[in-house]
């Protein structure tokens, strides 16, 4: 096995229309490890988190919603025993490792809100999106990995960091918003549509987040929480779309059918810009502000690996996968334009006056 870095890939701002569920932490609490050391309490939480992956995988594989629902609602309760481990980084890492417990918590609670069979075979990308909090956040605490694995990870894991450069060259310190993404990975019958309902959120004169990542197929609300009016639109070929002007509290949604880059302005604010990277597979991470990230669930074979940055300097690189092994993948990205220049959605230049 390759040597293990540290890595992450930081838990992208996406805002998710889900039904909530109550939850309780009596599982937890009952274990007799958890009013011990910080090495057996982790132990323990461990050992029932894992014991609740592993039902929940058998309950997709025999098209058992309700054993998956009732297996994720424990899978969330036991996750709130991650970010309560005494860590030796003090409370920085204390603060990232609440970060993971509280996607996991989120994710789990998406597939416990199931309710009918027909809802697993979109759900499988929550269940993907488990795994790779779960790999992510052991590479990013856990030493030992070669002797403890990877759990849940299966097939490949890529892991790596990224170096980004303006145009001068000179080294930004944030290293946030790079997406950097598998190319081309077959999957028998297709990847499922995601059920899921991401937000782009108008806020504060802004768009957040300001890059999202998704799998084709997938629906994007743009809910306006702003005090204004805004008028969300795009150009780019993927999908043009037009959501018109629309009040405080209301929501629309484009679905993006077809995989390349969607830039996506205000007809009204020249400032606001998102961009949404529509996909073939779900193997993609965006960075953190450090630049790392983690790719993990990904087969045999020869692929190419992408990188993608809102202001240039995207790159590809070859990577050959086997053996269910660790591989690492650094980039370097140097941008290629200083900024992100459009007009309104009718080609002209926008009013001075914003």
């Amino acid at each position: 096995m390759k040597a293990l870095g540290k890595g992450i890939c930081s838990l992208a701002p996406v805002l998710l229309l889900w039904p909530a569920v109550e939850l309780s932490s009596t599982r937890v609490a009952s274990s007799p490890f958890l009013h011990n050391s910080p090495s057996l309490q982790g132990q323990a939480t461990m050992k029932l988190m894992a014991e609740s992956f592993l039902a929940i995988e058998k309950g997709f594989a025999d098209g058992d919603v309700v054993a998956v629902a009732e297996q994720a609602k424990l899978l969330c309760e036991t996750s709130s025993g991650i970010a309560a481990l005494k860590l030796e980084g003090g409370k920085k890492d204390f603060a990232e490792r609440q970060e993971y417990q509280l996607g996991l918590a989120a994710l789990a609670a998406q597939l416990a809100a199931l309710k009918e069979p027909g809802q697993l075979p979109s759900a499988a990308l929550v269940l993907h999106d488990i795994r790779h909090t779960c790999v992510s956040c052991h590479l990013r605490f856990r030493d030992g990995n070669e002797e403890s694995g990877l759990f849940p990870a299966h097939d490949n894991t890529i892991q790596g960091a990224v170096r980004l450069r303006d145009m001068s060259g000179a080294e930004r310190k944030d290293r946030s918003g790079v997406v950097v993404f598998l190319d081309q990975v077959v999957r028998p019958g297709g990847w499922p549509s995601d059920a899921r309902i991401p937000k782009i959120v108008q806020a504060d004169m802004d768009f957040q987040p300001r890059v999202l990542p998704v799998v084709r197929g997938t629906t994007v609300g743009f809910p306006n929480e702003d005090n204004v009016f805004h008028n969300v639109f795009s150009l780019s070929k993927p999908k043009p779309f037009d959501l018109g002007i629309y009040e405080v509290g209301e929501t629309r949604t484009v679905t993006f059918e077809e995989t390349g880059l969607v830039r996506v302005f205000c007809n009204i604010h020249p400032k606001m810009a998102s961009f949404v990277l529509v996909l073939q597979n779900p193997h993609f991470a965006v960075t953190d502000a450090e630049g790392r990230f983690v790719l993990t669930g990904l087969p045999d074979g020869e692929y190419t690996l992408r990188s993608w940055h809102e202001l240039g300097g995207g790159t590809t690189q070859k990577v050959v996968l086997r053996d269910a092994d660790l591989h690492s993948a650094d980039i370097d990205i140097q941008e290629t334009r200083k900024s992100v220049a459009h007009k309104t959605k009718f080609g002209k230049p926008y009013r001075t006056k914003y």
